[in-house]
């Protein structure tokens, strides 16, 4: 059934949320940053990446999805957030997603991350952190990617990364000479002292690596990568998010127990169960467009 749709001029526009007070314009040297590893980005407010200058969008009049109305377009926060989520490794996808878009129900997942939410900054400050395991599409990335949405709007600094990116940044800051110095502050400011940091899929780099879980000569850059900055992280208090496909067993078998108990010292373990369906994403997707509807930046 197709949701109803409100007459565009019968009424005022909708008032999108003013974006959370944790969300900032970039700094020059942020912003330099970004526009030279993403060359397509809106540069002003007439190519904004919801409206597109047209200052307004149509989307549902609530979570319940029911209602199809007309909302004003918050340019500047629209703007403002798309940069500030990418920079924090947050892709277009994932800010265009919010909760309503996970559809499994999850008892255990939802008690602790919602108890996780509610004292956030007591968890965050205290270095608490989560391993969120599952099997593939079970909507684990989705979730990380929520829950640092939310932190990012209350002020804490944060920062995803898929595990194979971390671990080549991490290699570049063996060089001595003046791109090794740069990589190091950038690992630093961006991986090592952010308030939280999100590794993404951990145990994808086995297969990267060529390593298949047996050859510990190859595996040793990566595990040493990941054990020094678990390691930095978990006497620096600060709170570490990791998502993977492998089970905790599969873990402690494939790192052994250095890296494990770092990871098991800070998070807390929670088990992903059925089944998230891309091809239902799609398909809602698909459905708004034909319908005229424009996905916000969520936050």
């Amino acid at each position: 059934m197709s949701p109803a749709v409100a007459p565009d001029a019968a009424h005022d526009l909708l008032e999108y949320p003013d974006a959370p007070p944790g969300l900032r314009p970039l700094s020059n040297e942020e912003r330099t940053a970004l526009e030279n590893e993403h060359t397509n980005l809106p540069q002003s407010l007439e190519e904004c990446i919801t409206c597109r200058g047209n200052k307004q969008f149509r989307w549902y009049a609530d979570d319940d999805r029911t209602e199809v109305d007309v909302w004003a377009c918050k340019c500047d926060d629209q703007y403002m957030a798309h940069r500030y989520f990418l920079q924090a490794g947050i892709g277009l996808n994932y800010q265009r997603m919010t909760w309503a878009d996970l559809e499994i129900e999850d008892a255990h997942r939802d008690r602790v991350i919602g108890e996780f939410l509610e004292h956030s900054e007591d968890y965050v400050r205290s270095g608490a952190g989560l391993l969120i395991t599952g099997d593939p599409a079970t909507g684990k990335t989705l979730v990380a990617s929520l829950i640092v949405k939310e932190l990012l709007g209350s002020g804490m600094t944060c920062r995803m990364m898929p595990t194979a990116k971390l671990i080549t940044a991490f290699m570049s800051s063996w060089d001595r000479g003046d791109h090794g110095q740069l990589s190091r502050a950038k690992l630093d400011r961006e991986v090592r002292n952010v308030d939280v940091l999100l590794l993404d899929d951990l145990g994808r780099e086995w297969r990267s690596s060529g390593a298949g879980g047996n050859d510990q000569v190859n595996r040793t850059p990566g595990e040493h990568a990941l054990e020094e900055i678990f390691r930095h992280r978990v006497q620096n208090e600060k709170a570490t998010f990791i998502t993977t496909n492998k089970t905790p067993d599969e873990l402690r078998a494939h790192y052994g127990g250095h890296l494990i108990n770092v990871i098991d010292e800070c998070s807390e373990v929670v088990e992903f169960s059925g089944a998230f369906e891309r091809t239902h994403v799609r398909q809602r997707k698909t459905a708004e467009v034909r319908q005229g509807l424009t996905r916000p930046i969520f936050y």
